[in-house]
Formats: C-alpha cells, sequence, structure tokens
C-alpha cells in the first residue's frame, strides 16, 4: 500500500484536498411579494423550515393565481360543456329532468339490445 504524502493542494495519490465551498448568491434584503399581503408572507417566513420559505410563498401565489381565473374544461361535443355549465348553474333543474333522461337512456338501451339480437353487432 502507498504511502498519503501532502504536496501542496493534493494528496501523493491524487485525492482532492477539501474544496471550498461555492459562492452562492447575494444575501440581499427579503424583497415583498406582490401577491401577497405583507402579514402573510411574514407569518410564512415564521412559520416554515429554514430555507423553505420562499418555496412556500412561490407555492402560495400560485394557488392564489389559480383561484383567481376560471378553471379550464375541454368536453366534447362542444354543446355538451354548455349544457353541464347550465345545469351546474341551477341544480334543481337537473333534478327534475333526470327521470325524463333516465326513460331515454332505458329507450336508446333497449334499442340496442333488439338491434344486437337481430344483426349480431352493432
Amino acid at each position: 500500500m502507498g504511502r498519503l504524502f501532502w504536496f501542496g493542494r493534493r494528496y501523493a495519490h491524487g485525492m482532492p484536498k477539501a474544496m471550498r465551498p461555492r459562492p452562492g448568491p447575494k444575501a440581499g434584503p427579503k424583497t415583498r411579494r406582490p401577491g401577497l399581503p405583507p402579514d402573510v408572507v411574514s407569518e410564512l417566513r415564521h412559520m416554515s423550515r429554514t430555507g423553505k420559505a420562499d418555496m412556500a410563498i412561490a407555492r402560495l401565489e400560485r394557488a392564489v393565481a389559480l383561484l383567481d381565473r376560471p378553471r379550464a374544461v375541454l368536453t366534447i361535443p362542444r354543446w355538451r360543456g354548455g349544457l353541464v355549465r347550465a345545469f351546474d348553474a341551477f341544480p334543481g333543474l337537473a333534478t327534475r329532468l333526470l327521470p325524463l333522461w333516465m326513460r331515454d337512456a332505458q329507450r336508446r338501451q333497449r334499442r340496442w339490445k333488439k338491434r344486437i339480437e337481430r344483426d349480431g353487432g352493432p
């Protein structure tokens, strides 16, 4: 086995000496985030773990931004999206029309059943 000798910055067998840490970003004053009130930001900084406050504030800002806009919904066919939004606005209407829809669905099932029994498939 070889002996370890000290030669300047490296050991004899090429093992590097411990490096100095890289300089990080300059720690400037804490800037106020425009989307959240200052008391919320200070509370988050106080309650979060060390070094995690900025991530928590960013997530909260994202959540607030998502709440501010309407939810995007894609429906196919497109007319069904408008129908769903209308029934969402008036839930009592959907409750009254449910028996009518059920009768229509059962009628269609009976028609498909007769067609399958007659022709052997759709």
